[in-house]
């Protein structure tokens, strides 16, 4: 009787823009939690791909994430280490938002030395995910006399204009739906949703405004472009009392999404 031949398990690499704070690495952590649970048994590894971030981690010494101790390594040397270990299928978790021509280009055309490699997309890769993104967020809206603004990243040249085109369709469907819930973007593209609803804003006589970042983990831009206390911020251009929620590593509509995409690339090898 001929024996069975086992395949081993896929390595996950999560592949990441990266953090340089304490509270972004809290909340990829959480998503690393999620994802062994989801998928235990699995060797689940992480990658950033934001070189400012590595090199400012480098210089300060820290070297490792999360309490398991992993390694803090770029793309190429975790496939490096895995060719290394013998290891041949990797299936990568693109834990971005959207499409970006600079983010998505490091991790899809990094070389995959030889490595059979299979990728997931990003969260509004699909346009189908936004419906279900912003119900999800409806128990974070404020009432009527409150401004509701989604705070996107956005694309940062007109080489990157369609990578706004999720943000075009949600503004859609928002304003469908909602007399106080706007999109804008951080980054703003020939079409500028950021002046459309601050102008709407300043018209609908608001008391009040909330930012709710379209961040998996906590952001920068959060804190430097939107609610700091300078004259360029949000804040201070809308001039209302602010404050801004929490990212999505503890939704767990934007979780599943994520957590489906992975297991329908897993299910490839």
């Amino acid at each position: 009787m001929e024996s069975e031949i086992v395949t081993p398990k896929p390595v996950i690499l999560v592949a990441t823009y990266g953090t340089g704070t304490t509270e972004g690495e809290r909340d990829n952590e959480k998503i690393d939690t999620i994802i062994q649970e989801r998928f235990p048994g699995y060797d689940v590894r992480w990658a950033y791909t934001a070189e400012h971030f590595l090199k400012m981690l480098e210089k300060v010494g820290k070297t490792t994430m999360f309490e398991r101790k992993l390694p803090i390594k770029r793309q190429g040397e975790v496939y490096s280490d895995l060719v290394k270990e013998g290891k041949t299928n990797v299936a990568v978790l693109c834990l971005l938002v959207h499409e970006s021509l600079s983010v998505s280009k490091r991790i899809y055309e990094q070389p995959t030395q030889g490595l059979n490699v299979k990728y997931s997309k990003p969260l509004l890769a699909d346009i189908f995910n936004v419906e279900p993104l912003v119900q999800s967020l409806v128990p974070l809206f404020g009432g009527e006399d409150t401004a509701n603004i989604l705070a996107g990243h956005g694309g940062v040249s007109e080489e990157e204009f369609f990578v706004n085109a999720p943000f075009f369709g949600m503004d859609e469907y928002v304003r469908w739906r909602y007399k106080n819930v706007f999109v804008a973007t951080v980054h703003r593209s020939r079409i500028d949703l950021t002046e459309r609803a601050f102008a709407d804003v300043r018209k609908g006589g608001f008391r009040q405004v909330i930012f709710i970042p379209l961040s998996l983990i906590a952001s920068e831009h959060t804190d430097q472009d939107i609610m700091a206390d300078t004259p360029e911020s949000w804040k201070s251009q809308l001039g209302l009392p602010a404050r801004a929620t929490e990212p999505f590593c503890d939704n767990p509509v934007v979780m599943e999404v994520f957590m489906n995409y992975l297991g329908s690339v897993l299910a490839e090898f």
